[in-house]
């Protein structure tokens, strides 16, 4: 992520800036006062994705669903406390 001179954000698909990522890969430019409801709108996405892993692990290996979806949460952070930069709107 970098700010840019006029104000805007410049995200990178792959972390840019030197990120680890594929070489070319695409970024937005957005405002600052975008980006909390995209992280908004991410945040939830992955909520739900949550839910939905549980209810088909659920449906295929009911006495290890809960482990594998919290061991996935713990990875990635999605029920993670937000930070104070990021405010749902």
């Amino acid at each position: 992520m970098e700010r840019r001179s006029d104000g805007r954000i410049r995200v990178w698909a792959d972390g840019g800036m030197g990120g680890s990522g594929l070489a070319g890969a695409g970024y937005i430019d957005i405002t600052a006062t975008e980006l909390p409801a995209l992280l908004h709108r991410a945040h939830a996405d992955l909520l739900g994705f949550l839910r939905v892993l549980k209810a088909w692990a659920d449906s295929l290996i009911p006495f290890c669903a809960d482990a594998l979806v919290d061991s996935l949460d713990r990875q990635i952070a999605i029920t993670e406390q937000a930070g104070p930069n990021v405010s749902p709107q």
